[in-house]
């Protein structure tokens, strides 16, 4: 068996022990089961073989990737530090730029100034260019207005402004210009968590960030009030530091400023070199460095199932390239929102 098979098999095994045990196999509901608490002797098993990969190929990029990897899932981030370190010695990829045990030695750049209104009130937070809002955030605030009547809201647009439905919601927004020499979509899923922070600032009060790409299929109003503590889902049996806590949900209030800080300083320190999962990269390093007090989620709040919903209903993939004509349980309720028509107001 190969290294990257062993590595596969760990992965496929805890998800399938978690479902024999009645837990659920894509949320690890408990942070002393991560990373593996099923699979614990196949990741033993691969980390000796990655060891012997460095001692025998020190001159192959991916060797050192891997020991970064798998001394993260350790929980010795010098170790990873310094495979990483080994790593930037060998190639350019952006990926070699992550830390865990310290900051990037790079200088946080600045974004460009943000216009509008934070909210003043909990709400939930969504971010997104106004393309993908036309086609993703006008049925997930359809779908809230559904749920939760005079829900309060935040919607930051990236780029030109955006057009909002007429809903029954209580929608705040703010708007930044369209960023330029940026790879734009890992810009767009990272930059959102420096507006996340810079909301918290200036509101003084919860917010839950949630991808454009959901749908609500209950009230869940009462979430705004659980996050006193930072709120998120991780990921179990994965192996990469850029997989394991989900972006999907995001829940903090002024209490956790300190975490989300060092978050959008992560960001802002390689959103110039970025690549997809910085988002979820930074929202470990930040994790590994800090050690803040989490509340982590299960699929009753946020589900990935395409077939079982949560509260909050997540697509990704091929699942959401197909939505105009998949047969899920979650395409269908997708598509009944995005064929609804009303009247729409510009935002500002």
């Amino acid at each position: 068996m190969t290294l990257e098979e062993l590595l596969e098999t760990a992965s496929a095994t805890e998800r399938e022990e978690r479902m024999k045990h009645g837990l659920p196999p894509a949320h690890v509901l408990d942070i002393a089961e991560f990373p593996f608490k099923f699979a614990a002797p196949l990741f033993k098993q691969a980390f000796e073989s990655i060891a012997h990969w460095v001692a025998t190929m020190p001159a192959e990029p991916r060797v050192h990737l891997f020991s970064a990897c798998a001394n993260v899932l350790s929980g010795d981030y010098r170790a990873a530090d310094a495979a990483l370190e080994k790593l930037r010695a060998l190639t350019k990829s952006p990926l070699a730029l992550m830390q865990f045990g310290g900051l990037v030695a790079r200088q946080p750049i600045q974004l460009p100034p943000v216009t509008g209104t934070w909210p003043r009130e909990a709400a939930f937070f969504v971010s997104c260019d106004n393309q993908y809002f036309e086609t993703y955030g006008i049925p997930l605030l359809r779908s809230l207005a559904a749920a939760s009547p005079g829900c309060p809201i935040h919607v930051h647009i990236i780029g030109e402004p955006a057009v909002l439905p007429d809903v029954a919601l209580k929608i705040t927004t703010t708007l930044e210009p369209q960023p330029i020499n940026f790879r734009l979509p890992d810009y767009y899923g990272a930059a959102r968590f420096v507006r996340f922070a810079e909301a918290l600032e200036a509101s003084q009060v919860p917010l839950v960030m949630i991808d454009a790409d959901a749908l609500v299929t209950a009230n869940p109003r009462h979430l705004l009030a659980q996050c006193n503590d930072v709120t998120l889902r991780i990921r179990a049996g994965r192996i990469e530091p850029w997989h394991h806590f989900s972006a999907c949900y995001i829940g903090g209030s002024p209490a956790c400023m300190t975490y989300f800080r060092r978050v959008a300083d992560i960001v802002l320190r390689t959103i110039d070199a970025s690549f997809w999962g910085l988002d979820q990269y930074a929202l470990f390093a930040a994790y590994a460095q800090l050690s803040p007090r989490l509340n982590l989620i299960g699929p009753d709040i946020a589900s990935v199932d395409a077939e079982i919903p949560g509260i909050f209903w997540f697509t990704a993939g091929n699942e959401k390239k197909n939505l105009a004509s998949a047969d899920s349980s979650y395409a269908r309720l997708f598509r009944s929102f995005a064929a609804h028509s009303s009247s729409c107001d510009p935002v500002p």
